[in-house]
């Protein structure tokens, strides 16, 4: 089986591994929010990173058949970012049904990547419930060089790479904005869409989607993804699905 399918910081972590921040949930971006957030928080237990052998937050991934699990699509406010994992709305999800989690989710991701890993997994594990948060839209996943010369990573692409990315040349942020317009994306979106229905439905899989939303009640750690609230909201939307 191929490790690559989180490979977002290219060779530069081994895995599993446990970590205390994470890229965007960075201890720097936390020290810049307000003395009350980071009072709150420091008040808590520290949250822990825990990613399988595979990068992803979720536990040890088994390499066969397992039916009665509900596998979880989605970026950042699915990998629960900024939150403790068992305050995650996939993990009350996952334990309101007593069923193992398998958590595809990456931070920053794509419906590009969400199709990709649920691809290459969903036939191993053939879970008969899966749960699609929608990233926002613009987005994209792309294959990027890295270090040492001939190895690569996936990237997910946004506006975010054009501000952030000094070495790229102004034909190539012309280009990542091209790919970011509106029009490409709604045909992205609806093929990804479209192809992910299908591998849910040739392992007979129940696929349940729902729209990406905003934050807007409370934050996490990070104070830019969803908090405690947040994800105890999307966990009854999903339950509620799932239970029609």
């Amino acid at each position: 089986m191929k490790k690559d399918n989180n490979a977002q910081f290219g060779n530069t972590v081994r895995f599993p591994t446990v970590m205390d921040w994470y890229p965007v949930d960075s201890q720097e971006r936390f020290k810049k929010l307000s003395k009350e957030h980071q009072g709150y928080w420091n008040s808590l237990p520290p949250i822990k990173y825990h990613l399988n052998e595979y990068g992803f937050r979720s536990g040890k991934f088994p390499e066969e058949e397992t039916r009665d699990s509900i596998t979880f699509l989605g970026c950042s406010q699915t990998f629960g970012l900024g939150l403790h994992k068992d305050k995650t709305w996939a993990s009350l999800v996952a334990e309101h049904f007593n069923l193992p989690e398998i958590n595809l989710s990456m931070s920053g991701g794509s419906l590009d990547s969400a199709f990709r890993v649920y691809n290459e997994w969903q036939p191993i594990h053939k879970s008969k419930i899966t749960c699609l948060l929608l990233p926002p839209d613009a987005r994209y996943e792309s294959v990027w060089p890295t270090r040492p010369p001939g190895s690569y990573k996936w990237q997910n692409v946004g506006s975010w790479s054009v501000e952030r990315d000094r070495e790229l040349s102004d034909d190539a942020k012309q280009t990542i904005l091209y790919l970011l317009s509106r029009e490409i994306q709604e045909v992205r979106r609806d093929r990804n869409i479209s192809a992910i229905s299908y591998i849910a439905q040739k392992n007979e899989s129940r696929l349940i989607i729902l729209p990406y939303t905003s934050v807007g009640i409370d934050s996490a750690r990070d104070g830019k993804h969803g908090g405690f609230q947040w994800n105890r909201k999307m966990a009854d939307e999903f339950i509620g699905k799932i239970n029609e």
